[in-house]
């Protein structure tokens, strides 16, 4: 019965991640659109490093986190939570990714003053 408890949430947390990593990849995709095979290897390793800052943000529906947010902090959320990791949950993991991206000189908040 044990056994059977842990299989059935062992099973529930994958589908969960699989829908992340789903999700994430197709973030992915329309941030950075997967590069054409024939251009090789080294034209992908190239672009791993330099993630593009123009993109069109989907749109977002539902409150703004404060009356100054707009498309660039957006842009720079989803850029920062690809570069840095998203953790749903509250606790260190979250905390220091979101330190990561409010210091990031790349992003939008690296340069407010916090």
């Amino acid at each position: 019965m044990e056994s059977t408890k842990f299989l059935d949430r062992f099973m529930r947390s994958i589908k969960i991640k699989a829908r992340c990593l789903v999700q994430r990849a197709r973030l992915r995709d329309h941030i950075h659109p997967p590069r054409n095979p024939a251009e090789g290897e080294g034209a992908a390793a190239a672009g791993s490093s330099n993630m593009p800052h123009h993109f069109r943000v989907p749109l977002l529906r539902g409150p703004k986190p404060a009356a100054w947010w707009g498309e660039p902090e957006d842009r720079s959320l989803l850029l920062g939570s690809l570069k840095y990791g998203f953790t749903e949950a509250h606790g260190k993991v979250a905390t220091r990714q979101m330190e990561l991206i409010r210091s990031d000189r790349s992003l939008v908040f690296g340069h407010f003053d916090w």
